[in-house]
């Protein structure tokens, strides 16, 4: 059986922080070498998370600090390692 991380989100533009959150978390997982019993990592996105899948809302989804980026930028830095559910 295999296990993985299992990230939940729930937040879309009305919270750029939270909503950027669970795809950095994923992000996190994947660069650490700690972690290796985990397979992999898997995204959950609930409510308003599931619209940050439309990309023209995720790229206008800006993460507040200097070089942050957008929610579509943290995605494309994932796709493709992570599986995201919506």
């Amino acid at each position: 059986m295999a296990e993985y991380m299992l990230y939940v989100g729930c937040h879309g533009i009305d919270d750029p922080n939270r909503a950027g959150l669970v795809f950095a978390a994923a992000r996190g997982v994947m660069n650490n070498k700690e972690v290796n019993a985990f397979v992999g990592t898997k995204i959950a996105l609930l409510a308003d998370a599931v619209l940050l899948m439309k990309t023209r809302i995720a790229q206008n989804t800006i993460i507040a600090g200097p070089n942050r980026g957008s929610v579509a930028d943290l995605i494309g830095q994932i796709k493709g390692s992570t599986e995201i559910w919506v």
